[in-house]
């Protein structure tokens, strides 16, 4: 173009660095070199000079796609690596972590996993964005720690089942924890195993209507206790 029309040097277009990986390599290159004030250690730093580096990419975020989420964004961008492949051994990293550090700077929560996390070489900053559905399978946070995670239960499939579970719910729960109306329903459902929180919804207008709503389902509820009772 006009530059070698001028005879003016060209310069050779240099490829982007293809991953992040090459891409922490080459900033720490940088940083090994480069003076405090233009060391590149965050984001803004890193709009400031990345053109120091040659490949280096104007918007990362956009050039690693998935990638960039995976590492935890910038912050991810400035850590060392190579990252803990695996969650189980990250949580051996934590446990031996933890078993060298002050109870106070000990790592069991999401909150000190985020406070003290660089303590231990090679742990993400963002272990759900990183680890992807491996960190679903274990149960996210809750999970990670060790502690018991609850098994999804299924929504009672019928009214006239949910019935005869509020039924024996009420046969063992004391006079003021029973379900009799809608707002002691409301109240106390979720000690029901597969309880919906609104029946009315749940099992669908139509045949909410034909039981008489509210009433025609509270009215079922009493109407086989006293029968119940009756038996015996």
């Amino acid at each position: 173009k006009w530059r070698g029309f001028f005879g003016r040097p060209i310069k050779p277009k240099v490829p982007f660095i293809e991953t992040i990986a090459e891409l922490q390599k080459a900033v720490r290159e940088y940083n090994l070199k480069a003076p405090p004030n233009k060391q590149i250690t965050n984001g803004p730093s890193y709009k400031k000079h990345y053109k120091e580096i040659p490949g280096a990419p104007s918007s990362p975020n956009q050039t690693y796609g998935e990638e960039w989420e995976k590492i935890g964004k910038w912050r991810g961008l400035f850590e060392k690596p190579p990252f803990i492949e695996t969650i189980s051994e990250l949580q051996k990293a934590v446990r031996e972590y933890n078993s060298k550090a002050p109870p106070e700077a000990q790592i069991t929560s999401e909150p000190s996993y985020r406070k003290y996390y660089k303590n231990i070489p090679g742990a993400p900053s963002a272990p759900h964005a990183f680890y992807g559905e491996e960190w679903e399978k274990i149960g996210k946070w809750p999970g990670f720690f060790g502690r018991p995670i609850k098994p999804k239960v299924s929504f009672i499939e019928t009214i006239s089942e949910l019935q005869k579970a509020v039924r024996e719910y009420n046969s063992e729960a004391p006079p003021d924890k029973q379900i009799t109306t809608q707002p002691s329903y409301q109240k106390h459902y979720k000690e029901i195993p597969g309880a919906h929180s609104n029946p009315n919804k749940f099992y669908g207008e139509e045949e909410w209507e034909k039981i008489g709503k509210w009433p025609g389902f509270l009215a079922g509820v009493r109407k086989s206790s006293c029968e119940s009772v009756l038996e015996r």
